[in-house]
């Protein structure tokens, strides 16, 4: 004795759609519920995929709440950890640090390495001897080379602060865009620790720290 009563498969008529004749075919059925199941399990991912790239709870960023990360590295002895991508895929390695009011370091590019003097009005190669800079006037810089990407003052005032509407909070970095330029910004222990700049032509990768010591600065770097 059955305790239920097998229901009875629907029978199919000839004026019933092609998508009615596919459900209540025992040979198609199956596969049009596995596909179903298939289609609800994308969607699950892809609103996943979605909720995982929004900016934390939503929120807009103020450029003066992060303006404190910048303002953290007025009065220190700030050291530079820079890579340099340009879309012709030539590829630049700089260490430095502030002395006075240039950024002096190495500069390493096709294994080829020289010391470079930024300042606000230029950039320019030579040797360092006894503390002392010397240019060689017969090597220019790298166009790629300038003072602005290493002024995190200049990106706060002429960047970040010019339109305070764009920043966006995620996860472990503040966001912004101006123009074509894209910028992403790091914080480690309330400071700022690293600038991504990217645009059609150039990337750059620019690491602050604080009292490197001279020994990581004249270290070799070695080319990826």
């Amino acid at each position: 004795m059955k305790l239920f009563k097998e229901k009875k498969q629907r029978e199919i008529k000839e004026d019933d759609s092609l998508l009615v004749k596919l459900w209540y075919n025992k040979r198609t059925h199956a596969l049009m519920v596995l596909g179903m199941y298939g289609i609800f399990l994308l969607i699950l991912l892809i609103l996943a995929s979605i909720s995982s790239s929004k900016p934390v709870n939503n929120n807009i960023v103020k450029a003066k709440d992060v303006e404190k990360y910048f303002i953290s590295l007025n009065d220190k002895e700030i050291s530079y950890s820079v890579v340099i991508n340009s879309n012709n895929e030539d590829i630049y390695y700089f260490t430095g640090k502030n002395v006075d009011d240039n950024i002096v370091g190495k500069l390493l590019h096709n294994n080829e390495d020289y010391q470079i003097s930024i300042s606000n009005d230029e950039c320019k190669v030579g040797t360092v001897t006894d503390d002392v800079f010397i240019e060689d006037s017969d090597k220019l810089c790298p166009d790629v080379i300038n003072y602005d990407i290493f002024n995190y003052e200049k990106l706060y005032n002429d960047v970040l602060n010019k339109d305070t509407t764009r920043i966006r909070k995620y996860n472990d970095y503040y966001s912004f865009k101006d123009k074509n330029t894209a910028y992403k910004l790091y914080v480690k222990n309330d400071t700022l620790s690293k600038v991504d700049i990217s645009n059609k032509d150039v990337t750059y990768s620019i690491n602050y720290f604080e009292n490197i010591t001279e020994d990581i600065l004249n270290e070799d770097i070695t080319e990826e």
